[in-house]
């Protein structure tokens, strides 16, 4: 079986298969000396003679020893470059063992494999021709006066002697089975100083006996090698690197083992009696019909074999397994991962592209005359890529010549047009190769492993028990290629002493090393379509993953130059996207569902019609209800939390959670920011945490302190917003961590479900933000530039009303467009239009407001706080976003009580909540924020920022401009928030050093 690893590496190299020149007439089998150029293993078009390949162009190699010894040359020029990986081809590795001719596990590498004309481009639209079909065989019946095993003796002779003319000391692979035996009666003949080695890979079959009697008798040497997993493994890992290509081949480690042991032993040649079977014949036994009719294609849950009583019966699981395969894909040898778990593994749809590769050969299929002839096309598709691919990729990496005498041209074409049928199948008893039994029988009598076939096996349960730990850190290795192999074998290693669970981890650990060994830097380079990522983050859904994004260097994803005008112009990327192109963010109001790189539906969760419209009863129990519920959702948020820290303004949002978690969590220490000048929280904060009997801590905004703090972490962000609160949040998260603890409790996520009321300010706002276009200098005239409000209000005039709600003093249109150097920000403009149909749909302006508040929240606020602790290892809980109390507030709740009909005032049941425990607070009566010193940021660090710039300038060519033009003006708010804004983004991307491609977009 073979397994092939899916790592995105760059290299130009053209995919091969096995294949065989073949005429249009299904009557005729080419031979090698028909195929034109048959002796030039790999081709590389438009190549000049003598002349390496770029490594931009396609290579195709003719990979089959039935058509001359191929030529990997071209592969390691490029493999030492980095090659590109084909993502489908290593799907294709799990799920069978091989990959599919004709290709290969390089994206760029093709294979001619049997089948296949060498002729034709395999980068295109091959036709497959299955090379040996029944109509082409001898139909006479056997004469009795011909010699037909001398004939086959001699010619045999011969093929043994041409094979291996140019090896000093050849050494056979002798099982003591059909194929063997007569290679060993052949080479004792000719090449008397061939020696015999056989391989004891488990209890299933043992080969010593016979295998050694037949060397002995021939007068061959003889040696025998005991499966050692371990030391096969080992071996396997030192040559990893110098396999030309993979495959998965479930014999593939007992041939490394076999060969590196050749090696030692002074050899330099294997002889191996793959190949006979094409042409002999494969009857198709009654198990195999019966598997052949249980392959149904059904689809089950990737769970099924690891049920209980299931996961410990190595039938049952195997029959599940067949159930979910294809016929063709069942006669494949061996227990492979399903389509569902070859998808969890790669995290994203994949194996139905593995599987699409079948239909090349479906009409060839469907041509057969037999059931037997179906068979052996099924098991032809499979060998060159998988038995014979073993042998080659392995003698390659290790500087051995391989021999196939059974793939002799005048042997194979003697056997398959002039010898009769039935001396290549017993057309009574379905025993196969008759001939070759004569053969056998000349010299012996019955042979156990000429009635029973025999094999290499390998220990795999052994190797599991063994290299657990080495192919789990490979998992851990490749989680940019395979994020998903990890938990696979964590989930599964107390199965894996069932041969069923076992055959994956051998998958596996053939496919793992392979891809650390040969990612390079193209791990990221497979198409688009293959490397996007969706991740659900929003706290109402649960705790987002990042752990895949992480993973991955930053230098292979590429940036979104529309998602960082997002940022400029509002201070947030417009869900579903992010600040990386192909990574796509399942937020509130989208189905995770959904393929976010789509055009998934935006839903407003949180509708006025939704709400309970009933009036508040008299009495406590709706305060009561809501005490109990807000505590409940601080326990179970914080579960998981050793030493939580809250997030505490003072204001309503905070102090309600103060109170639950006083009660629930009492270790908790409550943390006050101190930003600016306009409100100071800590008198209120203070007064709540020493009521409560919380610990209470001060932190005093440094905005040099914080924004070093950033720049420390800003390369492990794995994503960026630009909220306005985001230096606060990493100076305070910061803190923290310094002093021990492990969590942040934030009171963010009530705003949706409870509402949030337009006040008569932001009412005039909206009407004035009427999307007029102003020169990018509207705010730098004399007088303007000093004003905050005047500057203020002339962003307004060029603002949509929607994007005015968004909070602070962002870039203008026109000065985005000015800072990338071309028109881009009707493109992030345009992104609002993904949310129109709800916001036209708003029953009130109030739920118009709350919509939009959504919006922004999501990629914004929620965002700094998740984006932060993933770079500290801090966890956030929002017991706000708790399930149970939000769809309580929002179903069962009066909305009297969620905004005051009369005063306009929003939260009147928190504030009943927080009544309870105090008086009059002033940052309940008037919110309470995290502010930050945004000028004293800009008077500090702005040739920092400048320096930035500078570095950043293939992205943001006019950021330097404007820093110098502004650099006077910083001292004002207005001017100091853009100044704030460049701050953030520019670093980021300095620090994560991502493809910028073209990061140029066509004008929208």
């Amino acid at each position: 079986m073979t397994s092939q690893g899916s790592q995105w590496t760059r290299h130009s190299v053209v995919e091969a298969d096995i294949s065989t020149a073949v005429d249009g007439s299904r009557e005729a089998g080419r031979t090698e000396r028909d195929v034109p150029g048959h002796a030039q293993a790999s081709r590389q078009p438009q190549a000049t003679p003598g002349q390496p390949a770029p490594d931009d162009e396609p290579l195709q190699i003719t990979m089959s020893p039935y058509f001359g010894t191929p030529d990997f040359s071209g592969l390691a020029r490029r493999r030492d470059r980095g090659a590109r990986l084909d993502p489908v081809s290593v799907a294709d590795l799990l799920r069978n063992g091989f990959v599919y001719a004709p290709h290969s596990i390089f994206e760029t590498v093709k294979l001619a494999t049997v089948g296949f004309d060498p002729e034709q481009d395999m980068h295109g639209s091959p036709e497959y021709r299955f090379m040996f079909p029944s109509s082409g065989r001898c139909r006479e019946a056997s004469d009795v006066g011909q010699d037909w095993v001398g004939t086959y003796h001699r010619l045999l002779c011969t093929a043994v002697s041409d094979s291996c003319a140019d090896f000093r000391s050849p050494w056979l692979l002798q099982s003591g089975g059909k194929d063997s035996t007569p290679l060993a009666i052949a080479a004792a003949e000719v090449r008397p100083d061939t020696t015999c080695i056989t391989y004891l890979g488990g209890s299933e079959e043992n080969e010593v006996a016979s295998a050694m009697f037949v060397a002995r008798k021939l007068g061959l040497r003889h040696e025998t090698l005991v499966c050692d997993p371990g030391r096969a493994y080992d071996r396997y890992l030192a040559i990893v690197d110098r396999m030309p290509l993979l495959t998965a081949d479930f014999a593939l480690l007992s041939y490394v083992d076999l060969a590196t042991t050749i090696l030692e032993g002074g050899g330099d040649g294997v002889i191996d009696g793959m190949g006979a079977d094409v042409y002999f014949g494969w009857p198709m036994h009654r198990q195999e019909r019966l598997l052949s009719w249980l392959a149904r294609n059904m689809k089950l849950p990737r769970v099924a074999t690891e049920l209980p009583l299931v996961d410990r019966n190595f039938k049952l699981c195997y029959l599940l397994s067949t159930l979910q395969m294809d016929p063709v894909e069942r006669v494949f040898p061996g227990s492979r991962f399903t389509d569902a778990e070859v998808d969890e593994l790669f995290g994203r749809d994949i194996a139905r592209r593995s599987k699409s590769r079948l239909e090349l050969f479906r009409a060839e299929l469907a041509a057969a005359s037999n059931i037997d002839e179906w068979q052996a096309m099924a098991s032809s598709i499979a060998g060159p890529t998988s038995s014979i691919a073993k042998g080659l990729y392995t003698t390659s990496a290790l500087g051995l010549g391989a021999a196939y005498p059974f793939c002799d041209t005048r042997l194979r074409d003697w056997v398959y047009h002039q010898v009769p049928e039935d001396q290549l199948v017993d057309p009574v008893t379905k025993a196969n190769k008759v001939l070759v039994r004569k053969h056998i029988a000349t010299r012996f009598e019955e042979l156990p492993y000429v009635a029973r076939k025999g094999s290499f096996r390998f220990d795999l349960c052994g190797l599991a028990r063994q290299r657990f730990d080495q192919v789990h850190a490979f998992a851990e290795q490749t989680r940019d290629v395979l994020p998903g192999a990890v938990g696979w074998l964590e989930r599964n290693r107390g199965r894996l002493d069932n041969k069923y669970h076992a055959s994956k981890f051998y998958l596996l650990a053939i496919v793992l090393p392979w891809l650390a060994r040969h990612g390079g830097d193209a791990k990221a380079q497979a198409p688009q379509s293959e490397r996007r990522m969706q991740i659900t983050m929003s706290p109402y859904y649960g705790r987002p993953d990042f752990s895949a994004l992480k993973a991955e260097p930053a230098s292979k994803r590429r940036l979104d130059p529309v998602s960082a005008a997002d940022l400029l112009r509002n201070g947030f990327v417009y869900p579903p996207h992010s600040i990386i192109e192909d990574v796509k963010l399942a937020t509130l109001g989208f189905d995770p569902q959904q393929d976010m790189g789509g055009a998934p539906d935006y839903r407003f969760m949180f509708r006025d019609s939704g709400k309970c419209r009933k009036r508040a009863g008299a009495g406590p129990p709706l305060v009561d209800t809501y005490h109990r519920m807000l505590c409940d959702a601080v326990a179970r948020s914080c579960s998981e939390l050793r030493a939580p820290w809250l997030l505490q303004s003072g204001g309503k949002d905070s102090t309600s959670i103060a109170i639950a978690a006083s009660e629930a969590r009492s270790d908790t220490t409550c943390l006050t920011y101190l930003g600016g000048r306009e409100e100071n929280e800590i008198a209120s904060a203070t007064a709540v945490a020493q009521s409560l009997g919380l610990r209470h801590e001060i932190l005093i905004c440094d905005p040099g302190r914080a924004y070093d703090r950033y720049l420390a972490i800003a390369g492990r962000m794995p994503l960026l917003t630009a909220d306005f609160a985001l230096l606060s949040y990493v100076d305070l998260a910061t803190t923290i961590a310094d002093v021990g603890g492990d969590g942040v409790i934030d009171g963010l996520g009530s705003d949706s479900y409870f509402g949030v009321p337009v006040s008569r300010q932001q009412r005039l706002l909206s009407w004035l933000a009427r999307g007029i276009r102003l020169p990018h200098f509207a705010a730098e005239l004399p007088l303007i530039n000093r004003s905050f409000r005047l500057s203020y209000g002339l962003t307004t005039l060029q603002m949509d009303p929607v994007e005015r709600i968004f909070p602070g003093s962002r870039f203008t249109d026109a000065e985005v467009d000015e800072l990338f150097g071309y028109p881009i920000a009707r493109a992030s403009k345009a992104r609002l239009e993904r949310f129109r149909r709800e916001l036209d749909v708003a029953s009130s302006l109030d739920e118009m407001r709350t919509m939009a508040i959504t919006i922004e929240e999501s990629a914004s606020a929620f965002a700094k706080g998740l984006y932060t602790a993933s770079a500290l290892s801090l966890q956030v809980a929002y017991p706000f976003c708790d399930r149970r109390l939000r769809e309580w507030v929002y179903h069962e709740v009066p909305v009297d009580q969620l905004i005051n009909p009369v005063t306009r005032t929003n939260k009147p049941l928190v504030r009943k909540h927080i009544a309870e425990r105090f008086g009059q607070l002033p940052y309940v009566a008037k919110k309470g924020s995290f502010r930050f010193d945004l000028c004293g940021l800009a008077l500090s660090r702005f040739d920092q920022v400048h320096a930035y710039a500078i570095q950043a300038a293939d992205v943001l060519p006019g950021a330097a401009g404007w820093l110098e033009r502004n650099r006077n003006r910083v001292d004002t708010k207005y001017h100091a928030s853009k100044f704030y804004l460049l701050a953030i983004v520019l670093p980021w991307i300095v620090q994560h050093d991502l493809d910028k491609g073209s990061t140029r977009v066509p004008d929208a």
